[in-house]
């Protein structure tokens, strides 16, 4: 389907941090001529969040071992998201000639608002991300040490496993609900 010369009329949107963050990333990353692409972001990411984050992060690998990601891991969703995203859009550009620059709308929902400005030319990705990922860790820190309260059904909705949580994120579900998880 081409598209290109209705660009100005197309909206681009951008996804937010779900339960399922690594979707159909594998199958991507496997293409012959996609894969590529998605590799680049994705290695790109890793870089800046090893730095950003002070841990030695894979991106590549956790999507090749299809390692999920978890609410522990918020950061380095935020990484895997952001990447996988542009590289969508490298891979519109390159191979179908879309140009979201044209594109009279973006947005997203949570973080997808943020690779929507990013993709809109208004912030570089890698600036965009550094940001984020300091954010991220920031917040789960305060999570984790209890200074964040935490919404049970939010917490919930990002876990598939409610036994797998970190105990004291147990032990604020308890409080809040009364009941033990």
């Amino acid at each position: 389907m081409d598209f290109t010369d209705r660009i100005d009329e197309c909206c681009f949107v951008f996804r937010g941090y779900n339960t399922t963050n690594l979707g159909r990333s594998g199958q991507l990353l496997d293409h012959e001529q996609y894969g590529p692409i998605l590799e680049q972001h994705l290695r790109e990411a890793s870089e800046i969040a090893s730095g950003r984050l002070g841990i030695s992060l894979d991106l590549i690998g956790q999507v090749r071992r299809g390692e999920e990601t978890t609410l522990q891991s918020f950061p380095q969703a935020v990484a895997l998201i952001m990447a996988t995203e542009m590289a969508q859009m490298s891979i519109l550009s390159k191979f179908f000639n879309v140009d979201i620059s044209l594109a009279k709308r973006a947005t997203g929902y949570s973080l997808g608002e943020i690779t929507a400005i990013v993709c809109g030319g208004v912030i570089p990705f890698a600036d965009a991300l550094s940001v984020l990922l300091d954010f991220a860790n920031d917040f789960l820190d305060q999570i984790l040490d209890g200074d964040q309260p935490i919404d049970a059904a939010e917490l919930v909705h990002h876990q598939r496993h409610v036994a797998t949580l970190d105990p004291h994120l147990q032990k604020q579900l308890q409080n809040q609900h009364g009941r033990r998880y």
